[in-house]
């Protein structure tokens, strides 16, 4: 046989996909200032502070980031909105900058101190808390056109600050403080952790239930409004920066060197998420259990939609036939309780295209952090077809699944014999002669000259269903007219060509 074209062998075709959405992805924030808050109201309408008085918004959950006026040059440390409209934000020297129109306008309020401020939570447009240096407990009742300062006991740094109602409200800082106060701040009497590190944030979803972290890895949890706090093993030893729960179960932390720390079950287990920087996360902001950003260091800006979860990680799908089968091989960088994969295949006859069936399944690795490598044949051997298309529905174990891309196996056997016109016709010195093939079957190709004599053949074996190209090369005969005749079980068919030089 000579100069034999498998045309199906040689085709492989390479995908990359993500079954599901990606975990956590950059977005362009447009500055190389380090961004140290931000506070979502929706998934779509947020807003992150920072450096040098930068404040940027956007309304389409961080496809866009527009940058807004502030009016300072002074680092703005965090931001707190209530509504798409209503926001505060608190910095340097006591700066407070106010909005009611989203971050068009924002105006500057008298705080009545010099102290630096640090954090600030709102729980309505009216009413508000802000805490900084030495101990500085900030309240207003009337959004801010005028800040009440109140006794907080304590002279160390406050970092962080988190109301659930108008009147139930905690603090935290340094060297272990906690605050608490059930009255809106006219009292507010200290709570111990047991532990006496630095904290820089909290987070309760309700009057009883709140999360502290701090430095060298710091996470204590209260289901009693802070009347005992238990220590919870952080998945990491960098420094806990922000935390942001949504409900009883579900909260992320964000810190040194990229780290995001996620937890399902409220904090009995902390599982660490690919950030996919090593640079400082300062500020988290979560909406709902799917919907978060975070920000840090050099305007760095992460976003997720599945709460930082990649599901299933498919890092490759490859397609390829040989002997009258394909192989599907597949390869997932990460699983979260994937119970496996159905393989389903769509039959293309002369661009008509079947219905998708399933053809098997294959068994996944649950929850796993690990490379895997997957594999699946299907014999194709009687199937007619001028291609096959496949793809992988991955399904968890609770129902749910996701579509992988489509794989593509092109130019299989034909649905009937076929002896194809030569080309180019006529030719010097050589030309392709095309066919294809159902079935397995003994194939004999020969040429001859016009006065009926064999000059060559050019296949003479038993070979599998598909499409075959082959090269004549007729270099030492002369010009004249020619004929090609195929002979393939019960299937001869002649065709003419000329050859001229």
């Amino acid at each position: 046989m000579k100069n034999l074209s498998l045309l199906f062998i040689a085709f492989l075709l390479l995908q990359l996909n993500t079954l599901a959405q990606e975990g956590w992805f950059e977005q362009t924030s447009g500055t190389t200032e380090w961004l140290t808050g931000v506070s979502f109201t929706d998934s779509d309408n947020g807003t992150a502070v920072g450096d040098n008085g930068t404040i940027l918004r956007t309304t389409d959950g961080g496809t866009t980031w527009v940058s807004q006026t502030s009016g300072t040059t002074e680092t703005l440390r965090r931001v707190c909105f209530t509504d798409s409209d209503n926001g505060t934000a608190v910095g340097e020297n006591g700066r407070i900058l106010r909005t009611t129109d989203g971050g068009t306008n924002w105006t500057h309020q008298t705080s009545g101190t010099l102290d630096d401020l640090f954090a600030v939570s709102f729980t309505d447009s009216d009413n508000g808390t802000a805490v900084g240096g030495l101990g500085t407990i900030l309240r207003t009742t009337d959004g801010g056109a005028s800040w009440i300062l109140q006794t907080s006991g304590t002279r160390e740094l406050l970092m962080g600050v988190c109301f659930t109602d108008s009147v139930n409200g905690t603090a935290v800082g340094g060297f272990g403080t906690i605050l608490r106060t059930t009255d809106g701040g006219l009292t507010w009497i200290s709570q111990t952790s047991g532990d006496f590190h630095h904290y820089l944030d909290v987070s309760f979803t309700d009057t009883d239930n709140g999360t502290v972290v701090g430095i060298r890895a710091k996470i204590f949890r209260t289901t009693n409004g802070g009347s005992t706090w238990t220590s919870q093993t952080s998945a990491s030893y960098q420094s806990l920066n922000s935390v942001s729960f949504t409900d009883l179960d579900n909260g992320t932390i964000v810190g040194g060197h990229g780290i995001i720390q996620r937890t399902t079950d409220g904090g009995s287990t902390w599982t660490s998420q690919s950030s996919g920087t090593t640079e400082w996360l300062t500020g988290v902001s979560f909406t709902d259990s799917d919907n978060g950003t975070a920000v840090g260091e050099n305007g760095r800006i992460l976003r997720t939609t599945t709460g930082g979860v990649i599901p299933v990680e498919l890092t490759s799908f490859t397609a390829s036939t040989s002997k009258g089968k394909v192989f599907l091989n597949w390869t997932t960088a990460t699983e979260l309780n994937n119970l496996g994969f159905e393989v389903e295949r769509k039959i293309i006859i002369n661009d008509i295209e079947r219905e998708w069936v399933r053809i098997g399944f294959v068994e996944g690795h649950g929850t796993t952090t690990e490379i895997q490598n997957y594999q699946f044949i299907d014999n194709i051997i009687k199937i007619r077809a001028t291609s096959l298309c496949y793809r992988l529905k991955q399904i968890d174990f609770l129902g749910s699944y996701e579509y992988s891309d489509e794989v593509f196996v092109e130019t299989l056997a034909p649905t009937d014999f076929v002896l194809k016109q030569n080309y180019p016709n006529p030719f010097n010195p050589s030309t392709t002669i095309t066919f294809g093939i159902p079935v397995k079957a003994n194939v004999v190709l020969k040429v001859f000259n016009s006065l009926g004599e064999e000059v060559a053949q050019l296949v003479n074996n038993e070979i599998i269903a598909g499409s075959y190209k082959i090269e004549f090369d007729a270099t030492r005969l002369p010009s004249g007219v020619y004929f090609y005749q195929l002979n393939a079980g019960e299937f001869i068919n002649t065709k003419k060509m000329i050859l001229l030089k």
